[in-house]
């Protein structure tokens, strides 16, 4: 992977991509820090105008630093949004294929972390690991994928929104069921919901927090034991337990960190909506949601190209 050393990274680059046309530019960033930037591109696949974009964004930063690569990519993203429009990596070998397809790769020194523009949507659930394999089983696990992050941002909303205010559209057995195991249960559904997740979430970050022996361990354990002391204790209903243990999976299951951010907060805001308009609030929510992202770009490249035409 890439290292703090500026020179070291351009180098894994050209060990990889062993030819005359990949250039390297060098830029300063930061008028006290002068932090030393380089954009790698290749000359003959790379569209001219992309390249320019990019030196006019990184030169017309005037801010005293830019110590890493997050930082940088705030100050040079176009427009904003919660849903990064650049990729992070730490991995050569992505960064070749990306250059490859006629990306631009941007270098911070002192950052083992390296920009990629333009990317799409898709290249947020693809994942490194899918170069290496056959590609039906690369597009299964990208199937797999999407799947997750409906589930991720949805789920919660949808059993809200379902339970409280459309529980004609569930199965009689299933609502039979649903009811039985919240007979006991004090609180509202809604809050049932946020406190469960807000214990995942509680859970999760505690568990990166701790050492990594021990880290997952925990984050296991601790999990089991306060689910089956809040079912125990009729705080929750099982059923609430099975949706927020699927949620929190099907978040793992998003190979970019930042985009499993944006999730993490979008389910959040699906939730609040399904408890308040049910439905109605999940689909104006997704309009919404889909709405913003459609008139996303990256360096000028439409964010869900090519659904999106230019």
């Amino acid at each position: 992977g890439f290292v703090e050393v500026l020179r070291i990274n351009t180098a894994l680059l050209r060990s990889m991509i062993r030819t005359p046309e990949l250039v390297m530019e060098g830029i300063e960033v930061g008028q006290e820090t002068k932090t030393q930037c380089v954009i790698a591109y290749l000359a003959n696949i790379a569209n001219d105008k992309l390249v320019e974009e990019a030196r006019r964004r990184l030169s017309s930063i005037e801010v005293d630093a830019v110590l890493t690569s997050g930082q940088l990519e705030q100050l040079i993203e176009t427009g904003y949004s919660l849903f990064p429009t650049m990729l992070s990596t730490e991995r050569p070998d992505r960064v070749s294929h990306f250059l490859l397809e006629g990306a631009i790769a941007i270098i911070v020194g002192g950052d083992p972390f390296v920009l990629m523009a333009p990317v799409t949507f898709f290249a947020f659930i693809h994942s490194p690991e899918d170069y290496y394999v056959r590609w039906p089983y690369g597009n299964i696990l990208r199937l797999i994928r999407v799947i997750s992050l409906f589930f991720a941002a949805l789920l919660p909303g949808l059993y809200v929104a379902t339970v409280n205010y459309h529980p004609e559209m569930i199965p009689t057995r299933l609502l039979l069921s649903v009811a039985a195991a919240r007979e006991m249960v004090p609180f509202p559904l809604p809050f049932e919901v946020l406190f469960m997740y807000i214990g995942f979430e509680l859970i999760r970050e505690a568990g990166i927090r701790i050492p990594s022996p021990f880290g997952s361990t925990i984050g296991i354990v601790g999990a089991l034991l306060v689910g089956e002391a809040a079912v125990s204790a009729s705080l929750v209903s099982p059923i609430m337990v099975i949706v927020t243990a699927v949620t929190g999976v099907a978040s793992f299951t998003i190979p970019n960190q930042e985009a499993g951010m944006f999730v993490r907060v979008i389910t959040f805001g699906f939730i609040i909506l399904g408890s308040i308009l049910g439905l109605l609030g999940i689909v104006a929510g997704m309009y919404m949601l889909l709405a913003k992202l459609f008139t996303l770009t990256s360096f000028g490249v439409p964010f869900f190209s090519p659904i999106v035409p230019e």
